[in-house]
């Protein structure tokens, strides 16, 4: 079964939800490994605000969502909408 991710899954960068929306500390620990293992393409002195640096080096949520286990993106749907 395909989730189908929130809409605010394309604002929020996998670090800032680990850090910010009270996850559960595997969902914790899986969004700090896809925040370590992207590539930086842009550096963050080019963007202007935060959500560019994540869309343009691939760490948002919505980028990311296929490498979410269905639990953990129910769980992300769940604390997304809550905030």
């Amino acid at each position: 079964m395909t989730v189908k991710q929130a809409d605010q899954a394309s604002y929020y960068s996998c670090d800032h939800v680990a850090e910010c929306f009270g996850v559960s500390r595997p969902l914790y620990n899986k969004l700090w490994d896809i925040t370590a293992d992207a590539e930086e393409n842009v550096p963050a002195e080019n963007c202007g605000k935060s959500h560019e640096y994540a869309d343009c080096n691939g760490t948002l949520v919505s980028q990311n969502w296929a490498k979410f286990t269905e639990a953990e993106q129910i769980e992300l749907n769940k604390v997304l909408e809550a905030n």
